[in-house]
């Protein structure tokens, strides 16, 4: 075994059954993207049911042999654009374009439609969202209340006024918290709802792409986005939707408040808003493209982390534990990296709020002790004041914190939309039924010339030709990568040849075949694996060096 890796020979059964269907389509030969070299040699095979043997009709010569077909690409490629990688990149560092306020609002319409089945609930939870939020925001005027009277009134009929006062303020604070309850209640529900339909919607969209679609896409990313993404984008549109209403809420009432007390101590104090909102602008956009930045980074990772310990067969094989552990090493690193940045631009931002509330309550402390000198303010209206400017400072961070999510999700959201939106290049579910008497089985493959898509350059068939009687029990044999499960994928149509015909059903284009299996009909043995290696050009390099096409064992 020394430098010897034999290759088992694929065999292929095809029998014909009484009980079958037959879907069948019309298919255009489409070009390919991608220059195809020309290379290996045609050749095809004819069955004879009545021979008992089989007779090579034009069996490719050993140094012509079609290159291997090429799995699934461990690298992250676009479904339905070119990859934004750049050449000399760091792993994990694809840029996504940039984001122009049209795109922003595009993506917030259509981050809220998700939302729209659900709009009964959420408008429900809203309307306890006011209930609630305008009780929070009455407890501060209240309360100054509460201290003129033990102010104004130390004795007589104090008692009876702040037992009265204390009483009515309980009934309406408990009101307040039945309303929070119920509509985080309503928030929850309709959210757990969005993300069940966005994730059905996802698989149902991956289920229908085309056999080529998978080997330009890892499994790892698309499990990270059907899986992480989904769930953040179904909390930006609910949960983070009604803090971000309910700071909203908050701040406008508090506000005007803050006016009807004092306008002169408003006007003051509120000058800090507007360059406050103009930072966040930009740190909302720095933010969203980190966070794709992020997200496409950990789906590298998972990736890697899934295919890796899927073949760990293969990778112990080789030898390659401590090269696999220094790759996903470097790629939890760089998702590291992007952590710190994004960490770094949250703590300046919160940060800075913070430090705007605290100044938005000296400054009201300030001008507020200079009014009650000069007889303008009671002590009570400066109490209420105070709490209603703690109230916007608080809102002020909510929706900060409201602003960064969303933008996340916005982030998340565009590579889910172009998973949800892409059109496969193969017609799913269409076609007409024919009648099982009309299909007799006989099969021909006439004149193909075929390319994987992943490797458009390296071509496996070259007018290729062969036919299979109806009734025939056939079998390809052959050395690995000479491309008998290649005949098998273009059967089932899991690929389209570059040009000529599949056909079969009395003279009609074979291009699809759907079974209704009722008894077994057809049995396939694939000998090519689901995963190439990690290093895959390395691996097959090396796989070919240790067995030469004259050592591989003939059937």
């Amino acid at each position: 075994m020394a430098g010897l890796l034999p290759r088992l020979p694929l065999l292929l059964l095809w029998r014909q059954q009484r009980r079958r269907r037959l879907h069948c389509w019309p298919w255009t030969p489409a070009p390919l993207r991608g220059a195809a070299a020309a290379g290996g040699g045609g050749g095809g095979w004819a069955a004879s049911p009545s021979a008992g043997r089989w007779r090579d009709a034009a069996v490719p010569s050993p140094g012509s042999l079609p290159s291997a077909p090429s799995s699934a690409a461990s690298s992250w490629a676009a479904s339905a654009g070119t990859s934004r990688k750049k050449a000399g990149d760091p792993p994990g560092a694809a840029l996504p374009p940039a984001a122009g306020p049209a795109a922003e609002v595009s993506d917030a319409k259509r981050l809220l439609a998700l939302a729209y089945p659900e709009r009964w609930r959420l408008t429900a939870a809203v309307g306890f969202l006011t209930v609630s939020s305008v009780i929070t925001m009455s407890a501060p005027f209240f309360l100054g209340k509460v201290i003129d009277v033990i102010y104004t009134n130390p004795t007589g009929e104090l008692a009876d006024n702040l037992t009265n006062l204390c009483a009515l303020l309980s009934g309406i604070f408990l009101c307040g918290a039945a309303a929070n309850a119920i509509r985080v209640y309503l928030m929850q529900i309709a959210g757990q709802r969005i993300v069940k339909r966005l994730r059905a919607t996802m698989f149902s969209s991956l289920m229908k792409q085309e056999v080529a679609f998978f080997d330009k896409t890892s499994t790892g990313e698309l499990i990270n986005r059907l899986s992480s993404d989904t769930a953040l984008l179904g909390r930006s549109v609910t949960e983070n939707l009604s803090d971000g209403l309910r700071a909203g809420a908050q701040a406008s009432v508090a506000v005007g408040m803050m006016f009807f007390v004092s306008p002169k101590l408003a006007t003051f104090v509120l000058s800090v808003v507007p360059p406050l909102a103009f930072v966040a602008v930009i740190y909302g956009r720095y933010l969203r493209k980190l966070t794709r930045m992020t997200q496409d980074s950990l789906a590298e990772s998972t990736q890697l982390a899934e295919e890796r310990i899927g073949n760990l067969r293969t990778v112990r094989a080789f030898g390659q534990e401590l090269k696999e552990m220094e790759k996903y090493r470097s790629k939890v690193d760089h998702v590291l990296q992007l952590a710190k940045k994004e960490a770094l631009a949250r703590a300046g931002f919160f940060g800075a709020t913070g430090l705007s509330g605290n100044l938005i309550v000296l400054s009201v402390l300030y001008k507020g002790g200079l009014l009650m000198g000069s007889a303008h303010m009671t002590i009570g209206e400066l109490s209420s004041f105070l709490m209603y400017a703690f109230w916007v400072g608080i809102s002020i961070g909510g929706l900060s914190s409201f602003y960064s999510e969303l933008m996340k999700g916005l982030g998340a959201g565009g590579r889910l939309w172009e998973l949800m939106d892409r059109k496969p290049q193969l017609p799913f579910n269409e076609g007409m039924v024919l009648n099982q008497d009309a299909f007799k089985g006989a099969l021909e493959f006439r004149n193909i010339q075929f390319a994987y898509p992943a490797r458009p350059e390296a071509l496996v068939f070259q007018d290729f030709t062969l036919s299979i009687p109806s009734g025939s029990v056939m079998a390809l044999v052959g050395p690995s990568g000479s491309g008998k499960s290649t005949v098998v994928s273009l059967l089932l149509r899991l690929y389209d040849p570059i040009s000529g015909k599949n056909e079969g059903v009395l003279g009609q284009q074979l291009c699809w075949m759907q079974f209704c299996i009722q008894n077994t009909m057809c049995r396939v043995c694939f000998a090519s694996a689901r995963w190439r290696p990690p290093g895959s050009s390395d691996y097959y390099k090396l796989l070919r060096s240790r067995a030469t096409l004259s050592k591989t064992s003939k059937a």
